[in-house]
């Protein structure tokens, strides 16, 4: 028997490769980019709307604290003996058509005018024009060192803006007359002050109004010498 012939195997080579193809690439890239893009989006919204809230909340946080800070001007207004000046004055008036009222009174805790707490300051409020708003006008007042009734006051009026975005102002007064108490549109005396004050404030437009600001301040007033 002659010797065994084999036949020779055929070898098989694969010819795809380990890599992506370049279909496949830019598939893949295409699909990133979209995931990017809207990542960022959402990052974008989600840091806006962080923006605003806090945003919002420092604007309501202003608001409270000028209202807080009126309040207590008006718990501390003081009418008596020893203090020129210290009558209460509120006029009700119009310009424009808008109400623009103003009020002046004499208070024993001046927070927020550089002074300490039983100093006497005058403080006259209202709407001033420009983009001051709602400002306080103030100035020291002496208690009286002397029998006499010579008194030392600075009239130098100071100024500080405490509501910019304000462009009216309505007060009413809540007083009694006998035994009836009503509220009034305007009160001026030497020797009484109001029970109480009622102020509304009111901005160009509903969509500049500051959080707080849509509500009434009502303010107590105790202080009489």
């Amino acid at each position: 028997m002659g010797p065994e012939t084999r036949r020779p195997l055929s070898r098989c080579r694969v010819l795809r490769s380990d890599g992506f193809t370049l279909l496949e690439l830019l598939v893949a890239l295409a699909v990133s980019a979209v995931v990017v893009l809207g990542v960022r989006a959402a990052v974008s919204v989600s840091v806006d709307v962080t923006t605003r809230g806090r945003d919002v909340t420092d604007e309501a946080l202003r608001v409270e604290a000028a209202r807080a800070t009126i309040r207590r001007w008006f718990e501390s207004a003081y009418i008596g003996s020893g203090l020129e000046g210290s009558g209460f004055e509120g006029r009700d008036q119009e310009v424009l058509g808008q109400p623009q009222d103003v009020l002046a009174f004499v208070t024993l805790d001046p927070a927020l005018l550089d002074r300490g707490r039983g100093s006497a300051v005058w403080i006259r409020l209202r709407v001033a024009s420009g983009d001051s708003g709602l400002v306080a006008e103030y100035h020291d007042v002496a208690w009286n060192p002397s029998p006499a009734g010579d008194m030392a006051v600075n009239r130098r009026n100071k100024r500080i803006s405490i509501l910019p975005e304000v462009r009216a102002l309505d007060v009413r007064y809540l007083v009694t007359l006998g035994d009836e108490s009503r509220w009034l549109r305007g009160w001026s005396s030497g020797v009484r002050l109001p029970r109480a004050v009622e102020l509304r404030f009111y901005t160009a437009s509903e969509e500049t109004a500051s959080a707080g600001l849509e509500l009434p301040l009502l303010a107590a007033l105790a202080r009489q010498g």
